[in-house]
């Protein structure tokens, strides 16, 4: 297929307008947008390969809609190419910003072996998790917290490293990676996928119209 870089940057000359739009309501400048977008696919070149322009044209207005960064510093998303398609991923600080936006502060946290974590439930639900300084031991489980200044604080049950590796088992973008070879963030950022996925489940329970897409996007 091949797209180069001289071909995302000309695309985005005839958008500049729609990206200025949609960008506007969170201050952010189309050109420093644009800038970051190019710094992605320039540490990414597998997508200029696997993704036609159009395709990753269209993930990167995905970005720009929930005022997210694609700059690879930010680490708000990334982009994942699947039968061809250039699939925006939210990742796990893009959840924070969103759930931020909505009044809550969105955690998650990794669980590892040698911590003790409980979790209750009846009319006091709630997890208790007491990691043990500088461990580093193996991950066996993650799960999220969201607290807001106005309702009960939400979170996830604990989820289990079994259940993580089926959720990567069941993508298929990862499926499709593993295959080919291709990186994928299941494959180079495990730990960041462990804690974006109680992320992704809580982010359904929070009120607010731009998580619900993330979460739907994530899922597809």
């Amino acid at each position: 297929m091949g797209t180069s870089l001289a071909v995302i940057e000309a695309e985005f000359k005839p958008r500049l307008q729609s990206f200025a739009d949609v960008l506007a309501p969170y201050k952010v400048p189309s050109s420093s947008f644009q800038a970051g977008a190019m710094a992605y696919f320039a540490a990414n070149p597998y997508m200029l390969d696997d993704c036609a322009a159009q395709s990753l044209m269209n993930a990167v207005m995905t970005f720009a809609v929930q005022g997210l960064h694609l700059d690879p510093g930010s680490q708000h998303g990334c982009i994942v190419a699947f039968n061809g398609k250039a699939q925006p991923i939210t990742m796990v600080r893009g959840y924070s910003v969103l759930a931020a936006r909505a009044g809550y502060t969105l955690q998650s946290r990794l669980v590892r072996e040698g911590d003790a974590i409980k979790e209750f439930g009846g009319s006091d639900p709630r997890i208790e998790h007491e990691p043990v300084l500088g461990n580093k031991g193996r991950v066996i489980g993650a799960y999220a917290v969201a607290r807001s200044n106005l309702l009960p604080v939400l979170f996830t049950p604990f989820i289990t490293i079994d259940d993580l590796i089926t959720t990567r088992d069941r993508s298929k973008g990862y499926q499709a990676a593993f295959k080919r070879g291709k990186p994928h963030p299941w494959i180079t950022d495990f730990d960041a996928m462990c804690l974006k996925t109680p992320k992704r489940l809580l982010a359904k329970d929070i009120p607010n119209d731009m998580l619900g897409a993330a979460a739907w996007l994530d899922t597809m």
